[in-house]
């Protein structure tokens, strides 16, 4: 049974955690690093947290942040402690800006230290959600884990200074202010869990990994962070629009997307929207959401931008300019990151590659026109549907991580690039975020089986639990030394970095095995295509 662990001194107050029911990990949980922000300090950046007096418990989640509950990404009870008799559109609190920690002890062994960033298209899921509890990670590779919380969706990311008032310029950036402050906090604190304040890897998924590329082109993880691991998205759909009339990230655009946002919720000016209670702001905001059409709506608005207050340039070219000098990068997609969107749509895979086509509206419209037959060339036995998923999988994720990946190399980054094959089933194929459940040590719990089922029998079990050692090792390996080729394992294929002279990949599925380039024919026509003129 649990029971209270030590007290730990932070520079925020003492805190009092719980030990896990083997008695050596401790866990540290909703510890706050920021004042609350509501009230005045709402779409204002984030107030370091003043230290409280006597001992604070920590021995449960804080709140998730405030937005729109989905029932796809878990169940009420996963997002909240008390979850009400009538449920509301919505869940969380604005109060929401706390961390945990999972440890395997408070002495002085200096353990390397994980931060992970959650997704959730920076509007969505939460640090408290069952498949980011640390605590596997952490006994596996006798390591700390952090997970946090920051700002989701309209509170975080958008830009209300366009309602009028010039002192909310930058608000579009103050989730990844969060998550700085965050990265601040552990730092400042870490060593009096066990952890090495000095080896720090921040890592994210999906909308985590994203921030974190702009968090790298704040320069803000210098000095904090020796390595970055990125899965399954970073900037954001690669910029698409720059070599056309619009830039998706260029602050013009994010404050375009705020003003449309803030017309359809109905505020005019500031102070309506300050004053406005938190559950009125998203009861607006769900009033007219079609579930067919997450994708392409609320997915769609959140995204950081070039901000002269945060990250005056786009992660790409903050990378040219030296921004991860020195910071080791691993990062990786899946083979059919599509696949996770059937659940909101599941006639997405049924519809022709133009009706996808065009609803990539960053891309210039010949390209929107010739990218159907292109895909229909690359992929001629598909079914027309899966065209379409193919386009989305390799313009939204697989080719920026890729040029991510030569720009990292390029730069002097220690690079190393992999794709997740394994598959759900036949029609989800290795979508996105199948990938977790192996990395976080847990692909056999009810967590995963939410997310990519559950095994078919004893064999299919085992087999994940291999998968899962493979792939947690190597991320263990990175953690600890910055080359995922020192994990505790035998037999493994050697994984070398990435740069353009080799192109090398590791293909996670049930047999390891390394790709030289692959999809290069679909690499060089997006590259040549989309990528280079960006680069002018």
């Amino acid at each position: 049974m649990p029971q209270s662990s030590a007290v730990v001194s932070t520079t925020s107050g003492r805190v009092q955690g719980i030990v896990g029911a083997d008695g050596k990990l401790q866990c540290y949980l909703g510890i706050p690093y920021a004042e609350p922000p509501v009230g005045k300090l709402r779409f204002r950046p984030p107030v370091k947290k003043q230290p409280w007096a006597g001992v604070r418990d920590a021995i449960r989640f804080g709140h998730a942040a405030m937005q729109i509950f989905d029932p796809h990404e878990g169940a009420l009870s996963d997002f909240t402690d008390e979850p009400p008799s009538t449920p509301e559109p919505f869940v969380g609190n604005e109060d929401c800006l706390t961390l945990n920690i999972w440890t395997p002890g408070t002495d002085a062994r200096k353990r390397p230290v994980f931060v992970w960033i959650h997704g959730g298209a920076n509007h969505l899921e939460s640090s408290r959600l069952p498949i980011y509890h640390g605590d596997r990670l952490a006994t596996r590779g006798d390591i700390v884990v952090v997970t946090l919380n920051y700002r989701l969706g309209l509170l975080g990311f958008l830009d209300v200074s366009v309602l009028g008032d010039a002192s909310y310029v930058g608000s579009v950036c103050n989730g990844l202010r969060d998550q700085a402050l965050a990265i601040d906090w552990v730092f400042e604190n870490i060593a009096a869990f066990g952890g090495d304040p000095d080896n720090i890897t921040i890592a994210g998924e999906s909308a985590g990994g994203m921030d974190i590329s702009w968090l790298a082109a704040s320069g803000r993880l210098r000095n904090r962070a020796r390595r970055i691991v990125l899965m399954s998205n970073v900037k954001g759909p690669a910029g698409f629009g720059e070599n056309g009339a619009v830039s998706r990230h260029s602050a013009e655009e994010g404050a375009r997307i705020a003003r449309q946002l803030l017309h359809r919720l109905g505020f005019a000016h500031t102070e309506d929207l300050i004053a406005a209670p938190a559950d009125q702001i998203f009861k607006r905001l769900t009033r007219d959401l079609r579930a067919d059409n997450v994708l392409f709506d609320l997915d769609s608005l959140f995204y950081p931008c070039a901000d002269a207050t945060f990250a005056p340039l786009e992660p790409f070219r903050a990378v040219r300019g030296g921004a991860l000098h020195g910071i080791d990068v691993l990062l990786g997609y899946t083979n059919y990151e599509a696949g996770l969107w059937l659940s909101w749509d599941d006639a997405m895979d049924q519809r022709p590659p133009e009706w996808m086509a065009e609803r990539f509206g960053y891309l210039a419209a010949d390209l929107r026109a010739e990218i159907p037959g292109q895909y229909r060339k690359w992929f001629p036995e598909a079914e027309i549907g899966r065209l379409g998923m193919h386009m989305m999988s390799d313009c939204g994720f697989a080719m920026p991580m890729t040029w991510f990946a030569e720009e990292t190399s390029a730069a002097g980054s220690n690079t190393w690039l992999y794709r997740f094959d394994w598959q759900v089933n036949d029609r989800l194929g290795a979508m996105h975020a199948a990938d977790l459940p192996f990395f976080f040590v847990r692909p056999n719990e009810a967590s995963a089986a939410g997310l990519i089922g559950e095994a078919k029998d004893g064999d299919d079990l085992a087999a994940r639990e291999q998968l899962s050692l493979e792939m947690s090792e190597r991320l263990i390996a990175f953690i600890r030394h910055g080359d995922p080729n020192q994990a505790r394992l035998k037999d493994m294929p050697q994984w070398s970095r990435y740069g353009v002279d080799n192109r090398a990949v590791l293909i996670l599925d049930r047999n390891l095995s390394i790709c030289r380039d692959p999809n290069a024919e679909r690499r060089t026509w997006w590259t040549e295509k989309v990528y280079q003129p960006q680069m002018c």
